[in-house]
């Protein structure tokens, strides 16, 4: 059974988890990899486990136009192979494209080429637009939506609380959060969990962030500053986005 999700994260930053019939829970990776704006017929694809690696496919073609008076198109084909973690980040990437293999199954997009019988499968999934890798991991999403916009009249002190969720199947241990701020001083004031007190899996965790405008400075007459802020969280979880959002503050002359 397939369960997806949408983060409140900057845009292009999707994840989905997933169940898979006859085998662990898990949750599912996407296998990262780069391609240029002009990439055409991408074909990334998990085909294999070897040694706690995926190995598959990452080909694709690039088109190109023509300049001055050559109105033509110029197709290049880059044929490769990659390797890529359980938790798909990139580890390399060698020339030559490999045959895939016969699918395991494939069902509404998703297709599985391979089962390491440990819980961890791999393919391709329509859901998270190329290569996965379905690995039993702690995995977090933010429950407060970022993006936003906060205003505040003065430079007074005030303190943001983030929710957090552990989305995955193993406990979220989590180290430090990390908030920062293009002007103003941020801190950690409290927060309901650490590594030491773990998140069970589809539990939350909520963290308060103090705000302090006061070291923004001031000009000759009254303004507003705009502030990007963003909170980043270390812990045992895979790919996870900051916690972002823009505060505007009233500054008075002087700061």
């Amino acid at each position: 059974m397939k369960r997806a999700m949408t983060l409140a994260v900057p845009a292009g930053a999707l994840l989905a988890g997933l169940f898979i019939a006859g085998s662990a829970s898990a949750y599912e990776f996407k296998l990262q990899f780069g391609l240029p704006s002009n990439a055409r017929a991408v074909r990334i694809a998990g085909f294999a486990f070897a040694s706690g690696k995926v190995a598959g496919d990452c080909s694709f073609d690039t088109v190109t136009s023509g300049s001055g008076r050559d109105p033509r198109s110029y197709t290049t084909h880059y044929y490769q192979k990659c390797t890529w973690d359980l938790k798909g980040n990139l580890l390399s990437v060698l020339p030559g494209e490999p045959p895939a293999p016969a699918p395991i199954s494939s069902v509404g997009g998703l297709t599985i080429y391979a089962n390491d019988g440990k819980g961890d499968t791999a393919g391709t999934d329509t859901a998270v637009g190329g290569g996965f890798v379905n690995h039993p991991s702690a995995q977090y999403s933010w429950l407060t939506p970022g993006g936003g916009y906060v205003f505040r009249s003065d430079q007074a002190k005030f303190d943001i609380s983030l929710i957090l969720q552990n989305v995955g199947d193993l406990p979220l241990a989590i180290n430090k959060f990390t908030p920062t701020s293009s002007y103003a001083k941020m801190t950690v004031k409290s927060a309901t969990c650490s590594k030491l007190a773990p998140v069970a899996p589809g539990g939350t965790c909520t963290v308060v962030i103090t705000y302090d405008p006061s070291a923004v400075p001031g000009g000759d007459n009254p303004y507003t500053a705009y502030d990007h802020i963003s909170v980043g969280v270390t812990s045992n979880s895979g790919f996870a986005p900051l916690f972002s959002e823009t505060v505007e503050v009233y500054i008075a002359p002087g700061g």
